[in-house]
């Protein structure tokens, strides 16, 4: 697409983002490029919509079925409400946002942060679709996959693959696994690894 080309040609120019969000939920960062309607621009000033690219940012881009994050952008005298993230190519984070007050311009090094109980409800809902697919293949059999997901502060969708639709008796008893798994409470420790040694320690490897 037009769209896709002229991104792949601002990375090449401007560098991939590094996406810091997994550590750090506010990042010092240098605004590489700015978008108006689709056009570049050096500048955009206090109630325009515009899009940005920066060199680092903590915000989530949306994928995978999980919705982006929100967030703020400051610097002295200004401001600029980031209310889309997306990934239109390849580690390349766009910024869709609304300048406040002041004007964003190229260069500025600016302060980032992510809307935090934003992300905080939605990672809750990300962690309960790997909860209810554990539950259903208990219930169900282990025949059940995700087909798809949609993960959003306030709610999920959870597709499925299974031969038949879910009875009431089964609902229930997928429901009190969850439920009993949340009330339990249990310690989540995060580390990275290879796909390898991921899987052999059971982890699901639907990709």
């Amino acid at each position: 697409s037009e769209r896709g080309a002229l991104f792949k040609k601002m990375r090449e120019e401007m560098g991939e983002t590094n996406f810091v969000g997994y550590d750090a939920l506010e990042a010092r960062a240098s605004v590489l490029g700015i978008l108006r309607d689709g056009e570049r621009v050096k500048s955009a000033q206090a109630g325009e919509e515009v899009e940005f690219i920066l060199d680092v940012t903590p915000c989530y881009a949306e994928s995978g079925g999980q919705v982006g994050d929100h967030g703020r952008l400051f610097a002295t005298d200004l401001e600029v409400d980031i209310y889309e993230v997306t990934k239109p190519v390849e580690n390349l984070i766009v910024h869709r946002g609304k300048v406040i007050s002041g004007i964003l311009r190229e260069h500025d090094q600016v302060s980032v942060g992510v809307d935090i109980p934003r992300r905080l409800a939605t990672c809750r809902n990300h962690s309960a679709t790997h909860l209810l697919h554990k539950a259903l293949k208990m219930v169900l059999g282990d025949h059940v996959n995700q087909a798809g997901s949609l993960v959003e502060p306030d709610r999920l969708r959870f597709d499925f693959t299974h031969y038949a639709a879910i009875d009431a008796d089964e609902m229930k008893k997928v429901e009190e696994i969850v439920n009993d798994t949340v009330l339990n409470d249990l310690s989540i420790e995060i580390f990275e690894t290879s796909v390898d040694e991921a899987r052999a320690m059971g982890a699901a490897a639907l990709f």
